[in-house]
């Protein structure tokens, strides 16, 4: 009886373990996620940055060249 109960709490131990891998695991993929859209997001705002530096100085170039 009492190697039953003994069995019975290990089997609930790794479950609890398994479930908090699962919850960490989960937890680290959504995060991962999270992250790597700021990035997406913050790339494109620099191209797109970088891209309307560059049309205003081929304006001033342009202005540059009248004078």
């Amino acid at each position: 009886m009492a190697h039953l109960q003994q069995e019975l709490a290990r089997d609930r131990q790794r479950g609890m373990l398994d479930a908090a891998a699962a919850q960490r695991d989960g937890s680290r993929a959504t995060m991962y996620s999270r992250i790597a859209r700021r990035a997406e997001r913050a790339e494109r705002h620099q191209l797109s940055h970088r891209s309307h530096a560059t049309r205003l100085r081929a304006e001033l170039e342009q202005i540059e060249a009248v004078s």
